[in-house]
């Protein structure tokens, strides 16, 4: 039979892990290697708006998700 030692990272300890992650005081480094810049998000969406390149094209250009271009344009739609 396998026991957990109170130290030991079972299912409190997972669930510890995702607060600190919500509250901010996780001592994980923020995810900011993956990111782009404001001068990088303007850049795309003038492409989008004058290159005739795809979606995919702008992902595959800028190094970033499918998904990522999408959510971009669209909040870009909203705003305007």
């Amino acid at each position: 039979m396998f026991e957990l030692a109170p130290g030991d990272l079972g299912a409190a300890g997972a669930g510890n892990s995702i607060k600190r992650l919500v509250h901010g005081t996780s001592n994980r480094p923020p995810a900011t290697a993956n990111r782009l810049t404001p001068a990088q998000r303007a850049d795309l969406i003038h492409e989008s708006h004058t290159s005739g390149f795809s979606q995919q094209d702008l992902a595959e250009k800028f190094n970033v998700s499918l998904g990522t271009v999408k959510r971009i344009l669209r909040s870009h739609t909203t705003e305007a």
